[in-house]
This record gives C-alpha cells, structure tokens and sequence, in this order.
C-alpha cells in the first residue's frame, strides 16, 4: 500500500487532509477520528480513481454523491456518533483519493485566521462536494473542468447555492455547511466571478473567495 499526503491543514475553523491511495489486490486502508468534541460537522469525498474497491463509511448517515464511482458523506456529528471511520479494500489493484473535513463548533469566523494556502485548500474542496452533488466531476489545479461541460450552467447553479448559503443542498450537506461563516458564501460568489475560473484559472479564482473572507495578508492589512 502507498499512501501520499496530498494536502493537510489544521486551524481554530477546520481540520481537513487528502490523501491519494494506492492498493495491491487484497489490501487495506483504514483511518479513524475519536476524538471529535471540538467538531460540528464533517464531510468525506471519496473518489474512485482506478481498480475496484469496497468503500465502508461509519458516521453521519446519508450519501450525497450522484457521481458514480464517487462516495459523499456529509452531516451533523450528533452525541451518538462517537467516531468516524473509513475502510476501503481492494478488489483489484486500485487507486482512491480520500478527502475529508470537519468544521469546528467555534470556528464561524475562523476562516479569517487560516492561512491563504489552507483557504484555497477548503474552498476547492467545497466547490468539489458542491458539483458532486450535482453530477459534476470534481476539479484540481492542475486539470481544470472539462471545456466540453456547460460552464454557464454549472456557475449558475453554484451561484443558487451561494446566494442560498447553502439552504437548497440535500440535507446532510446543509448541515455540514450550516455552521461556516457567511463571509465563505460571499467569498465563493466573487471566486464564481473570476472569467475562466472552471477552465483556465482555478487557483486565481480560489485566491479571490480568500481574498473576500479575509485570509491574505493584503486584505487585513486595508
């Protein structure tokens, strides 16, 4: 089994890391949070790059994914939910990428004092959960939405979803998102503005949502 960090952050608003998995036939991949008292919410994007793995999930109930090949769990961490668990085995050699955040219960304004790297890191992941609701494959820096989708519309549903703050997601996803900082739903409709944000200028588009929350050393200094 080789496991890559692809990304991990820590701060007082969230906890979030994506990991990109690679497993022989036969193997497991297993991790575990229990430590969750200073969390309110969590989301775990599972993503089924290569091969044919069994994907188990213990938390929130409810999947959210409409993608196939793509795990979406999204809720509220209730008394009763006492950890949450991931374990994938490989049917057939496989890759998997597996990325998860958890919002913190005191954290609404905490998005502020992330570093603009950590910011970017969560809005992408936002945006991901956000188009895999919807059927849409998710996005990266380095391979931006396909050209061959239609952008107008795809922008135009994430704008309904910002202007709403999230109100008209499926409610598991509600609920992760409920707790965020209205600045994040402001910083998501300029990030939406930026021209060729899905095609040609992710990170540029990122570092403008973090612009508007706060997080660049430009913005607290005006």
């Amino acid at each position: 089994m080789r496991v890559r960090e692809v990304q991990a952050d820590d701060s007082d608003a969230h906890r979030l890391s994506e990991q990109r998995i690679e497993l022989r036939p036969g193997e497991f991949y297993e991790r575990e949070w229990d430590d969750l008292d200073d969390f309110e919410s969590v989301a775990a994007l599972i993503e089924n790059l290569e091969g044919s793995p069994e994907i188990e999930f213990q938390g929130p109930p409810g999947e959210w994914s409409k993608l196939k090949g793509v795990r979406l769990y999204a809720g509220r961490l209730t008394e009763n939910i006492k950890r949450v668990a991931i374990r994938i085995k490989a049917v057939t050699a496989s890759t998997v990428r597996v990325t998860v955040a958890f919002l913190r219960k005191e954290g609404r304004q905490g998005m502020r004092r992330m570093s603009c790297k950590a910011c970017k890191v969560f809005f992408r992941f936002a945006i991901n959960v956000f188009l895999n609701s919807i059927g849409v494959p998710t996005i990266s820096i380095d391979v931006p939405l396909a050209e061959h989708f239609d952008i107008a519309s795809i922008t135009k549903h994430l704008g309904a979803i910002a202007h709403s703050a999230g109100g008209i997601l499926p409610d598991g996803l509600c609920a992760f998102f409920s707790g965020i900082s209205p600045a994040f739903w402001t910083g998501l409709q300029a990030l939406l503005g930026v021209v060729d944000f899905f095609t040609d200028h992710v990170d540029r588009g990122l570092e403008a949502g973090c612009r508007v929350v706060g997080c660049c050393s430009e913005v607290r200094m005006g």
